[in-house]
């Protein structure tokens, strides 16, 4: 599932983080980019792909959405980096369902706006996801 890089004397493993947005507008798209590559930055991560659907609230099927899908269900990645859960969806069962998804083919989901467990809670999923 990870990318491995052998030397001499150890083995590093990277993992394939993919990097998703949903912004309203392309200079928000921007702004996001540039804090999303930090963070990965921050966590050793080197993003496979970054994502961005612009302006499109109002679907759950978004282009680069989709393109995210399927590499999980290939289990091409190892996280998807977010900046909130809001950047999915935000109705609680189009959350669940991708929540189910990463689980099942142990894809991690990773937050950088705000804590993980506070934004399930904030949408309602801790006891559904945790449990």
């Amino acid at each position: 599932m990870n990318q491995e890089i052998s030397g001499n004397r150890n083995t590093f493993f990277y993992p394939r983080a993919w990097i998703y947005l949903r912004c309203q507008t392309e200079e928000q798209a921007i702004q996001q980019k540039l804090e999303m590559l930090t963070a990965a930055q921050n966590r050793g991560y080197d993003p496979l792909a970054i994502g961005m659907d612009i302006g499109r609230a109002d679907r759950f099927w978004r282009p680069a959405f989709r393109r995210l899908i399927r590499q999980i269900r290939k289990e091409n990645i190892d996280i998807v980096l977010v900046p909130r859960l809001s950047a999915i969806d935000t109705r609680q069962r189009k959350l669940v369902r991708f929540l189910r998804l990463v689980q099942k083919h142990q894809v991690v989901v990773q937050t950088v706006e705000r804590n993980l467990a506070d934004d399930l809670c904030r949408h309602g999923l801790d006891a559904i996801v945790g449990g």
